[in-house]
């Protein structure tokens, strides 16, 4: 799965989850109900324990109408005792004759009516009980549902138990993942304290877990910043201490002959010429190392800014930007032999960035190589990548030259801006410099 894709689960995965949860919930509810009721039909199929609730009921009854002094006529309030008992059909007659139903299907006659004329079916239900009125005696038949109620209890417990499978899985799966957003917390509080290799752990493939990724990601851009600035500042530190020692030895020479000049301390005119010849080297000496330290800041001083890329074609930039300066070797004096494949690729590239790599290597060569011995070029093209080699002689009157290598690290940097590689190397008397461009056909 993508990073991009990654981050757009855990809705879908808490609705299926609720989904699953539900039918599961269902399921149980119907496998209780069904269990529930077979146990109860089994329990309460019983005609004792009905006859034994019927003659609880009864009882409660005769004690209302004492309570109350009832007679057989007081219909309302028999009504009222009646609905405040749950599935109970209570029908009371006298002399084969209805005084009093709960139940609308049963006619209850007028006293006027010949008692003849209502059916035994319609007087005659379930077993008789005799109650005792202030008018006197009756009799009474009922069809008592005392079940229902156990019904309706296992019902609701079957209900509430169901529910709380389903809220008892809904809990564990959040329950999860707060565990995981309370251990990203506490991650991100190491990486509070500083420690950047700390991993942050990645665990699943919703949001969080694509929070996670990002964080890490983040993590390690800032400790490659950190690193580079690092990097920098230690660059800054070598170049400062290397300027310094350069720059001294130079300077300390100006101001010698710059004293000796403004005291007169010489001999006749050629050597006051040969002082101010020097002084003239000296300083063009510190001009150059004020150049290359504007250029090494120019390009180090400069790290959020990335290189304008143009594609070239390798052969166009060969000859307009390494051949041309070649050219001004050769009419300096240098000889220099070429060796080179077949180059058809194509580059991506600063143009000006690349000029200033290829500038300091020929102004390198203008100082430092022997003009007696040849320089060495060679163009090699390989499948991702062009190669440029460059090799000379170290002018042996310059062995001895300390240099802070400015121009070199700014090379570097400039060519790893361009994900290709710049190395040079000294061997003996020899001086190599190797760059490196990726290519494409």
């Amino acid at each position: 799965m993508s990073k991009k894709t990654r981050g757009r689960r855990l809705s879908i995965e808490l609705t299926v989850l609720t989904a699953c949860s539900a039918a599961l919930a269902i399921l149980l509810l119907f496998l209780l109900h069904t269990a529930s009721w077979k146990v109860l039909d089994y329990v309460l199929d019983n005609p004792e324990m009905v006859t034994k609730q019927e003659e609880k009921c009864v009882s409660r009854l005769q004690n209302y109408i004492d309570e109350n002094k009832l007679s057989s006529t007081d219909s309302d309030k028999l009504k009222d005792w009646v609905s405040r008992q749950r599935n109970l059909i209570l029908t009371i007659y006298r002399d084969n004759q209805p005084l009093f139903s709960s139940d609308e299907n049963i006619v209850v006659a007028p006293s006027d009516v010949d008692s003849s004329l209502v059916s035994e079916d319609e007087v005659y239900g379930s077993k008789q009980y005799d109650l005792r009125f202030a008018d006197g005696k009756a009799e009474a038949t009922m069809t008592y549902m005392f079940e229902n109620r156990y019904y309706l209890f296992a019902d609701v417990c079957a209900g509430l138990i169901s529910f709380g499978l389903f809220m008892l899985v809904l809990f564990l799966f959040i329950r999860h993942k707060m565990k995981y957003i309370a251990l990203i917390e506490s991650e991100l509080k190491i990486l509070k304290g500083g420690d950047l290799d700390y991993f942050v752990t990645e665990r699943g493939t919703d949001e969080l877990a694509s929070l996670a990724h990002e964080i890490n990601a983040m993590r390690c851009a800032i400790k490659e910043r950190q690193e580079a600035e690092e990097s920098y500042q230690q660059s800054s530190r070598e170049l400062v201490t290397a300027m310094s020692h350069d720059l001294r030895t130079p300077l300390t020479a100006l101001i010698g002959y710059i004293d000796i000049l403004y005291m007169g301390k010489y001999q006749d005119a050629e050597q006051k010429r040969q002082y101010f010849e020097a002084l003239r080297h000296k300083a063009y000496q510190i001009k150059d190392m004020s150049d290359k330290l504007f250029e090494y800041f120019i390009v180090f001083g400069k790290e959020s800014d990335g290189p304008d890329m143009q594609t070239a074609g390798a052969a166009e930039f060969i000859g307009q930007v390494v051949e041309e300066s070649l050219f001004d070797l050769e009419s300096r004096g240098f000889t220099i032999i070429r060796s080179s494949n077949e180059v058809n690729c194509s580059l991506t590239i600063d143009v000006d960035s690349i000029r200033r790599v290829f500038g300091n290597i020929f102004s390198n060569l203008i100082k430092y190589a022997d003009p007696d011995t040849p320089i060495r070029v060679e163009y090699e093209q390989q499948p991702d990548k062009l190669l440029i080699r460059f090799e000379n002689r170290i002018n042996s009157s310059l062995t001895n030259r300390e240099s802070s290598n400015i121009g070199l690290k700014t090379c570097e940097k400039i060519m790893a801006e361009h994900k290709g590689t710049f190395r040079y190397k000294k061997q003996e008397e020899m001086f190599l410099v190797e760059i490196s461009l990726p290519a494409w056909q």
